[in-house]
C-alpha cells in the first residue's frame, strides 16, 4: 500500500502545479481574446530595451515602454513570464528600438491589459499549445491518482473481507 500512496503523492505534486499553470495560461488568453475584441491601439514610449540570449542559437529581443491614456499613465501589464519586459520579434524590435515608439493594444476598461501589437501570431499557437501540454499532464496525473486509489480500495475491500470470514 506504500507504494500506492507514494504514487499519489507524486501524482499530486505534478497534478497540483500543472493546475495552477493551466489557470494563469487560460487567464492569459481570456485576456489575450478580450484584448482582441476589445482592445484599442495606442503608441506607447519606449522606456528600455535589451536583447537576453536564451540559449546558445536564441536571442530575445525585450523592451518596456509607458503610454498615456485620457492623462492617466500607465506602463506594460506585469502577467508576462518576466515581469518587465515585452518580447518583440527582431523587426519589429529594432524599429521601437530606432523609433522610441512602439504600437501597443490595450484594454479601454481595463489600460493595465495591454502588450505590443505583435507583427506575427506567435503569442495565441505558444499559449494555446502549453495549455494543451498543461491540461494532458493534468488528466494524466488525475487518471493516475484515480487508478491508485481504486486499487488501495480494492485492497482495503479485500483485507475487510478476509477479515470477516
Amino acid at each position: 500500500m506504500n507504494k500506492n500512496i507514494i504514487s499519489i503523492i507524486v501524482a499530486m505534486a505534478i497534478l497540483i502545479p500543472a493546475l495552477i499553470a493551466s489557470y494563469i495560461t487560460f487567464t492569459n488568453i481570456r485576456d489575450e481574446i478580450r484584448l482582441n475584441l476589445f482592445g484599442k491601439i495606442s503608441t506607447a514610449d519606449v522606456t528600455s530595451h535589451r536583447m537576453r540570449p536564451v540559449t546558445a542559437d536564441k536571442i530575445v529581443y525585450e523592451l518596456t515602454y509607458n503610454f498615456t491614456i485620457d492623462g492617466n499613465e500607465f506602463s506594460m501589464s506585469k502577467n508576462s513570464e518576466d515581469q518587465n519586459w515585452a518580447s518583440l520579434p527582431k523587426k519589429q524590435w529594432e524599429n521601437a528600438k530606432e523609433t522610441g515608439k512602439v504600437d501597443i493594444l490595450y484594454l479601454p476598461s481595463m489600460p493595465s491589459i495591454n502588450h505590443p501589437v505583435f507583427s506575427d501570431s506567435s503569442f495565441f499557437y505558444e499559449t494555446g499549445v502549453t495549455l494543451i501540454v498543461l491540461l494532458v499532464i493534468a488528466i494524466g496525473c488525475g487518471f493516475s491518482i484515480n487508478h491508485q486509489l481504486k486499487i488501495i480500495n480494492a485492497k482495503h475491500q479485500k483485507n475487510k473481507d478476509q477479515q470477516s470470514l
